[in-house]
């Protein structure tokens, strides 16, 4: 029995006397006395896969199996390098991958998202078409296609396509395959692909097996009253969790957000206050969340009950699965109409700032108005309602125009959009280091609201630069506070990781094409298209 076995390894493993699992627990910053499935599945195992991915799966046989720390810690340094280097491949991968379908939308019409590229890594192009199948909900098939060789590569199904069986219909196109309902290796001449493509999504209307009813599994559900750590204890006591053992799912019915942070290095996370309505609260964490909305309104919550283990401390928390808007009686509303305000489109129109209304809310960040008193997103909440507003910077995102006409409800708005200076890569860096530096030598606190009005940027920006001199060794992230404030300290001046830093590099430059796309659709977009 697996699970048996498995609880076995266990609790051999959070006694360890091996060298080499230590120097990697440490590495990962796992506390071996509460290890669990988890941390094997999202710590321990990708590091120890990325070397059989990357380079030679023999140097796992001498981590455990050395007894020399000095060696145990090269080698588990080595693994942590080469899983840097899984993480940026992957993401640059993704990114291709991401692009050809943009590109090429019709490919979303077949029943298999079928793509290929020269310079992918054959040992990364699985992971990805998991992460494929995750945003389109269907199998695909990633390949890499070097010029005069076959292409090869690997393919992942949904829950109800034997995706095995699918490619073995195509054999007479195909090189060589093998594989399972789930998951499939594949290699075919570069001149198949396309009919390919076409034989694949045919064959997988063939080979579509009972994937058990649509939907949701709720184990359980339960009041946000009942939950408590003894109860996780005891649910924990059912594991370990995985194939064929889910963690179990629960549900709580018409909950209220009480609070909505982004948290984590990047601010990729996102952490949830959830009350019922009788004012019982559970914090819950939501993995890569940062970016989804939440149905507005109530809500019905499903998910898993986990334990948080800081510094000694064991409390309870809650992990996201999903939500739904809660069901709700239908009362008769009187529909009222948006309301309406004059819009000037001054965009073209080079008028001075002594042209317009003096006493308007003058959004002006990283933009110059000479001797009119201008303001930055910061100062909204607390100016006086109905005043004209003068978008005289051009914003960084239609978010924060959205928010800025909801927050102040302006009598009028003034459409100008002056350029904000120079936001290239090295001129953001420039500008975050030069408050870093002034922190430093104050109370070391960063709000990063107040950065990126500063530079009149989005506070993902903030994020991922502050992260990119954490990793360059300039300054050490100290704690969150809240996930708005965070605490930083001088870098220890060790060597940096290289390709931490150019994942953080990528990503950053990626926040950055985005903020400069939507300022130039601000300048061209009509005004029903900004929301107005």
């Amino acid at each position: 029995d697996a699970r048996y076995l498995l609880q076995r390894g266990l609790e051999r493993l959070r006694r360890t006397q091996r060298t080499g699992l230590q120097a990697l627990m440490n590495n990962a910053r796992i506390n071996p006395n509460v290890l669990n499935a988890e941390d094997i599945g999202f710590q321990l195992g990708p590091r120890m896969n990325a070397l059989g991915r990357l380079e030679d799966a023999t140097v796992s046989v001498d981590l455990l199996t050395t007894r020399d720390p000095i060696r145990a810690g090269e080698l588990a340094a080595i693994m942590e390098r080469l899983n840097g280097q899984r993480r940026l491949l992957t993401h640059q991968i993704t990114a291709t991958a991401m692009d050809i379908i943009e590109r090429n939308p019709h490919y979303l019409d077949f029943n298999a998202i079928v793509l290929a590229h020269p310079q992918w890594h054959a040992g990364i192009v699985g992971i990805v078409a998991s992460r494929i199948v995750e945003e389109f909900g269907k199998p695909a098939v990633l390949m890499l296609n070097p010029p005069g060789e076959p292409a090869r590569g690997s393919a992942r199904s949904t829950p109800g396509v034997d995706i095995g069986a699918s490619i073995a219909a195509c054999a007479d196109l195909l090189n060589g395959h093998g594989g399972h309902p789930g998951a499939a290796g594949l290699s075919l001449p570069p001149e198949n692909i396309d009919h390919f493509r076409r034989e694949l999504s045919r064959q997988i209307e063939h080979h579509r097996i009972d994937a058990g009813p649509e939907g949701l599994r709720i184990d359980a559900e339960i009041p946000f009253v009942d939950l408590d750590l003894p109860l996780v204890e005891q649910i924990e006591r059912l594991g370990p969790f995985g194939n064929g053992n889910p963690k179990p799912v629960f549900m709580s019915r018409r909950l209220t957000v009480a609070d909505d942070r982004r948290i984590g290095k990047d601010g990729t996370h996102r952490r949830l206050l959830l009350a019922d309505e009788h004012g019982n609260k559970q914090p819950v964490i939501w993995f890569r969340g940062a970016d989804v909305e939440l149905p507005e309104g109530p809500i019905d919550f499903a998910y898993t009950l986990n334990i948080n283990e800081y510094r000694g401390d064991r409390s309870l928390q809650l992990g996201y699965i999903d939500s739904r808007a809660a069901e709700v009686e239908t009362v008769e509303v009187v529909k009222v109409a948006p309301k309406r305000r004059p819009v000037h489109d001054l965009r073209a129109d080079m008028r001075q700032p002594a042209d317009l209304p003096a006493d308007a809310f003058w959004l002006a960040e990283g933009a110059a108005l000479g001797d009119v008193p201008f303001h930055s997103r910061l100062e909204a909440p607390a100016a006086a309602a109905g005043r004209p507003l003068v978008v005289w910077s051009l914003p960084p995102s239609g978010d924060l125009l959205s928010w800025l006409v909801e927050t102040l409800d302006p009598a009028e708005v003034y459409l100008v959009g002056q350029a904000t200076g120079e936001d290239s890569l090295d001129a953001v860096l420039k500008n975050v280091a030069g408050m870093v530096k002034y922190a430093l030598a104050r109370d070391c606190r960063l709000p990063i609201d107040r950065l990126a009005a500063r530079i009149a940027t989005t506070e993902a920006v903030i994020r991922h630069s502050l992260r990119w001199l954490e990793v360059k060794k300039l300054i050490r992230l100290v704690e969150w506070e809240g996930g708005d404030i965070v605490r930083i300290a001088p870098g220890d001046g060790d060597p940096l990781d290289e390709t931490e830093r150019q994942i953080l590099q990528a990503e950053l430059d990626e926040q950055l094409a985005e903020v400069r796309a939507y300022r130039r659709f601000f300048k061209r977009a009509k005004i029903a298209e900004l929301g107005f």
